[in-house]
């Protein structure tokens, strides 16, 4: 398996902060870091390019190693799937959605209540690429 992190750069926006513009940002990090204790929904943008060089038995997966809210994902427009908040980590497979240049976007809404509980997109948002075989089925 190779995996490719989408670090960054994201652009993030906060739909309860009124002077909420668009924040250039290196990711994973935790809600608190980007947002305080104040909560609503955030999304999160990031342009990529497609891995190139691959072969038929090969498939990208986009994966969220690590999230805290309820949200969705979409990739270039099209929803890939719901996040749910009792869970933190979701994949999809996306291999036949994938362009040259691709558009992913996640909407999490979270609220930190408890100050040791991180949330927002707090670990790694990567492209994994794997063999047929090894795929395994969505979380969507």
């Amino acid at each position: 398996m190779h995996r490719i992190s989408l670090r960054g750069p994201w652009t993030i926006t906060h739909s309860e902060l009124l002077d909420s513009q668009a924040i250039p940002q290196r990711l994973p990090l935790p809600w608190r870091n980007l947002f305080g204790d104040v909560g609503g929904t955030a999304v999160f943008c990031r342009t990529f390019h497609a891995p190139t060089n691959l072969d038929e038995t090969e498939v990208v997966r986009l994966v969220l190693t690590g999230y805290r809210g309820a949200g969705q994902v979409s990739l270039n427009g099209l929803e890939l799937g719901v996040l749910a908040a009792e869970q933190s980590t979701w994949s999809a497979e996306i291999t036949d959605k994938l362009r040259s240049t691709n558009r992913l976007r996640i909407e999490l809404a979270y609220e930190p209540t408890e100050p040791d509980v991180p949330g927002g997109l707090y670990d790694v948002v990567e492209l994994q690429i794997e063999q047929r075989g090894e795929a395994r089925p969505s979380s969507t």
